[in-house]
């Protein structure tokens, strides 16, 4: 077994917290407006990503350099385009609707940082690089269950989450390094929250 899938197995506890921190947080967050219980949940989900990007930094999953910076920004503005294309040659408007029933300020962090980070993780990485050895199938299999598993059914927001989830995909190049991938996702919900939220 190679190093590459000795990482991509280790990160399977990580991940799972990942994904199960903040879903329970949302949970918790339709359940009850008690200020102390929001505090603490989303603490932990922000203490948690914390620890998990130090961890992450280690693994060398997420390599800063200049380049995956340039092309996460520019596969960002690529998303949001596409994004704002489909959503007028269709008539449909994308957006989580739960997202706006809750605190901007506390679903920031989850929407914009934690989903990305731990998507990112599972989709670009655990499949397409640990998996499929960054070949066409990775691609084919970790964009369509990128799409499939966002809870849309209709077509045009299948049709945006496979098209973001190719720029994903194709801005980490050939690489392990899926920092280029996590900035454009954690950009591109940025600037979709932003616009549920304030536009």
């Amino acid at each position: 077994m190679d190093k590459l899938q000795d990482k991509t197995k280790s990160l399977a506890f990580q991940i799972g917290v990942g994904i199960i921190l903040p879903t329970l947080f949302l949970v918790i967050c339709g359940a009850t407006s008690n200020q102390i219980i929001l505090t603490i949940d989303f603490s932990l989900v922000v203490g948690y990503l914390i620890y998990s990007c130090a961890t992450i930094l280690k693994m060398k999953i997420l390599q800063i350099n200049l380049r995956a910076v340039i092309l996460g920004i520019a596969g960002a503005g690529l998303a949001v385009l596409i994004q704002v294309a489909i959503a007028y040659l269709t008539g449909l408007k994308g957006g989580s609707s739960q997202v706006l029933r809750l605190n901007p300020l506390i679903i920031a962090p989850i929407v914009c940082l934690t989903g990305p980070l731990w998507e990112e993780l599972i989709f670009r990485y655990t499949l397409n690089v640990g998996y499929f050895h960054n070949k066409f199938w990775g691609i084919l299999v970790s964009t369509v269950l990128f799409a499939l598993l966002h809870g849309s059914m209709r077509w045009g927001d299948l049709l945006v989450y496979f098209s973001v989830g190719l720029i994903f995909s194709f801005v980490n190049g050939k690489t392990p390094n899926i920092l280029s991938s996590v900035i454009a996702h954690s950009l591109m919900n940025t600037l979709v929250f932003i616009n549920l939220i304030f536009l």
